[in-house]
């Protein structure tokens, strides 16, 4: 079957996703496997691909996670991760030896979109969504304005009619675009502005916005400080993991104990972000310096900036987000994860945001203008203004800017070099996974007895532990080793079954630690060894578990 690498000529919609991943599985055999986690609440299918020398046990060794999609409309998300795993299969069978190595000592896991159900009827025609098509309560009584697609040409555009109460007026240096209203413009301008649609239960009166029809969002449901929580009309679920979809990807990670990092896709404001996520995440500050260290390395070249959750990307200090999927990776289960958020639509059009997060709540106008303008001079972002009878309005115009592919997604022709981007912090990131070597030394002791060393090195940057809040948690495996003797072989010193410490990384030093001028060495080993006295003769087994540096086993013949 031929499959084509994606360079991101285009946005794909969701049965375009499953058929490249279809195709991508069938032609690399060797190192891709496909598999179906779980359904959608409208039942599409929720596609794992597992990258990694697939003739060995890839389940056993880290792991590096990376997924998009959570948000649907965030196309470049799910572009990103298709993307890259084109890069990293292209390289595997050109021959890139460094890029084998790795791959033959590590596994990927890529969830291409979390959310397929929303992220499709976007691309079907239906208004945006922040995540599923989950309904309304049955309790719940709906009234007042709701998106939809009124001119049935299967885009929701925006819609302006006139109206003395309106809050704006046509720009004047582009009439295509709207402006807010000021104090001194006349009232013969005013406009009412909106998403096209109509009116649920009307009273030919309010003016008012109907609360969202699909108002859950994924990347509020996960354990992660969950809480009853409400923004901008949009909600967290019922309780933690109450959506198919989060349930599924959650279950995805526990289910696979040896992933070691962790990039979750999103858009837009072209910066990676890490922890923590708030004042009391329990996170020591060598956790958050060495992974704020680094996602500053990632970022190198790509123009991307580096901002901590807390408290650089706020947008409400007064209503914290949670039941996020990377506080969850990271607080929960001891993965040490990044938000990315692709594509800086302010930075394109010149515009330097400093508190990028803040500024979705206390908008800039006049940035957000220049922005606009900006776009409309691009060829394929605006539809000109076309006049239609509206069933309850009457008059209206329906055109305007092409939100999805400007805002919040980049224009076509910017889409791969924004991929390009996302491939090179996921490509660096990956490559912080820890990396344990095993070698065992037998040492003749007297004439009958023989001592066994099983010695473990760490040459990742990460420790086996990957954070010392992982210490902290149940859920994280631990190191150990085991020994299995046939009969012949008696054992006369050691314990069959030994704990072993986490092995540190070499990029674990935090701070000043890694100061050339006060350089220090770490406080933990890198190394580690079990031993034994043996007597007799026979196979060993060496059974071994490094934390999150995977396990193996070894066979010896005494």
């Amino acid at each position: 079957m031929t499959w084509t690498p994606y360079r991101g000529e285009s946005y794909l919609d969701y049965p375009a996703v499953v058929e490249w991943c279809d195709k991508l599985a069938k032609a690399n055999p060797n190192w891709v496997k496909l598999e179906e986690i779980g359904k959608s609440r409208h039942n599409r299918p929720i596609l794992l691909l597992t990258l990694g020398d697939m003739n060995s046990d890839y389940l056993s060794r880290p792991a590096f996670w990376t997924d998009g999609g959570t948000h649907a409309s965030e196309w470049t998300g799910v572009m990103t991760v298709l993307y890259t795993i084109s890069k990293w299969i292209e390289g595997l069978n050109n021959n890139d030896k460094n890029l084998s190595d790795w791959f033959n000592r590590h596994t990927v896991f890529a969830l291409p979109c979390i959310s397929p159900d929303g992220f499709q009827a976007i691309h079907e025609g239906e208004p945006i969504m922040r995540s599923t098509l989950r309904p309304p309560k049955e309790s719940e009584a709906r009234s007042g304005f709701e998106p939809c697609d009124i001119d049935e040409d299967k885009v929701v555009r925006m819609m302006r009619w006139k109206h003395p109460a309106g809050s704006f007026v046509i720009d004047e240096e582009n009439p295509l675009l709207m402006r807010p209203r000021r104090l001194d413009d006349s009232v013969d301008k005013a406009y009412f502005f909106c998403r096209e649609g109509k009116f649920l239960q009307w009273d030919g009166m309010g003016w008012t916005g109907a609360s969202y029809k699909h108002g859950i969002d994924l990347n509020r449901n996960f354990p992660g400080s969950w809480k009853p929580y409400s923004m901008m009309g949009m909600d967290g679920g019922d309780y933690p993991l109450s959506e198919p979809e989060s349930r599924v990807v959650f279950d995805a990670v526990v289910q696979r104990p040896y992933i070691g990092a962790a990039v979750t896709n999103h858009t837009y404001t072209g910066c990676l972000l890490t922890a923590p996520h708030r004042p009391e995440d329990g996170l020591p500050d060598n956790d958050i310096l060495m992974m704020e260290a680094l996602a500053k390395e990632a970022v190198t070249g790509t123009g991307y900036r580096v901002f901590r959750f807390y408290p650089d990307f706020v947008y409400d200090p007064k209503n914290l987000i949670t039941g996020t999927w990377d506080e969850t990776l990271t607080c929960h289960l001891g993965i040490p994860a990044y938000a990315t958020e692709l594509w800086d639509p302010y930075g394109f059009c010149s515009i330097q945001q400093e508190n990028p997060a803040r500024a979705f709540m206390v908008p800039n106008f006049e940035h957000i203008l220049q922005m606009m303008h900006k776009f409309s001079s691009l060829p394929n972002t605006m539809t000109k203004w076309k006049s239609f009878e509206h069933p309850q309005l009457g008059a209206v115009e329906i055109g305007g800017i092409d939100y999805l592919r400007t805002i919040r997604n980049p224009p076509t022709d910017l889409l791969a070099a924004e991929c390009q981007k996302g491939f090179q912090i996921c490509d660096r990131i990956r490559k912080a996974l820890p990396d344990v070597r095993v070698k065992t030394q037998l040492t003749k002791i007297s004439e009958n007895t023989v001592k066994l060393e099983c010695i473990f090195e760490n040459y990742g940057y990460l420790a086996t532990n990957l954070l010392q809040h992982a210490e902290t948690l149940r859920y994280p495996p631990k190191s150990s080793v085991k020994i299995t003797a046939s009969d012949n072989i008696k054992i006369v010193e050691g314990v069959l079954e030994q704990s072993i410490p986490s092995l540190d990384g070499w990029g674990m030093l935090s701070g000043f630690k890694r100061h050339p001028v006060y350089a220090v060495l770490p406080a933990k080993s890198n190394v580690a060894k079990a031993q034994w006295f043996l007597q007799g003769s026979g196979p060993i087994i060496l059974q071994w578990q490094m934390g999150r540096g995977g396990k193996g086993n070894l066979e010896l013949k005494l």
